[in-house]
């Protein structure tokens, strides 16, 4: 449903003088939709479509943030990446989804100046990847329900257009993955996503697990 909108301004802006920026922008919200109802109707089918590898988190971050590089520039917003490289075991055609439906959430509500950071940490029973923003922020009694399906809350209702399906889709490929997202948040401060790769997890097993 969501949809719509992008494509009702583009229909406005057919009729004025066109704003290439604006123009991307709008293609950019469409392209995301698609993905995330293609990706959903993935879900039922996803051991029919993975391939579990080595593959490296921060180059999937940089590609995410190479993506969205004109909403960087155009609100201001600055990237402080915070790590070189971080090997992981996962899909990266799927990890890529995931962190770009994280990104996205990020961009969305981190105001005009803003910044986001994204760091990564390992330990001897798991490797993290944080991304970290300074935007408005999500209430202590919305936070548990984030990744609920449609869930938008207090932030999506006021501030922003909001489908209440990316962290929903985020947290349930990264589970397929043997993987899981947390988020922490205080309103007016900053939220941070937090995908867990636990290393004692065999995402191979994972997955046959989760298709019997």
């Amino acid at each position: 449903h969501e949809i719509k909108t992008p494509i009702a301004v583009l229909r406005l802006l057919q009729q004025t003088e066109m704003d290439p920026e604006s123009v991307r922008e709008e293609i950019s919200k469409i392209e995301n939709y698609v993905d995330q109802a293609l990706y959903y109707a993935k879900l039922d089918s996803f051991n029919q479509d993975y391939d579990i590898q080595h593959c490296d988190i921060i180059q999937i971050v940089k590609r995410s943030v190479k993506a969205h590089s004109k909403a960087f520039f155009s609100q201001q917003i600055r990237i402080d990446l915070q790590a070189d490289s971080l090997q992981v075991q996962s899909d990266p055609k799927w990890l890529q989804f995931i962190v770009n439906q994280i990104l996205t959430n990020s961009l969305k509500y981190t105001d005009r100046g803003g910044q986001i950071t994204i760091s990564a940490f390992e330990s001897a029973e798991e490797k993290q990847l944080m991304i970290r923003d300074n935007g408005i922020g999500i209430s202590q009694k919305d936070l548990p329900r984030v990744f609920n399906r449609g869930f938008t809350g207090e932030t999506g209702r006021t501030h922003a257009k909001s489908t209440g399906m990316g962290l929903y889709l985020a947290q349930a490929l990264s589970n397929k993955l043997g993987h899981y997202v947390t988020c922490s948040s205080e309103v007016g401060v900053y939220t941070e996503f937090t995908i867990h790769f636990p290393k004692d997890v065999d995402p191979y097993f994972s997955i046959q697990k989760s298709t019997r």
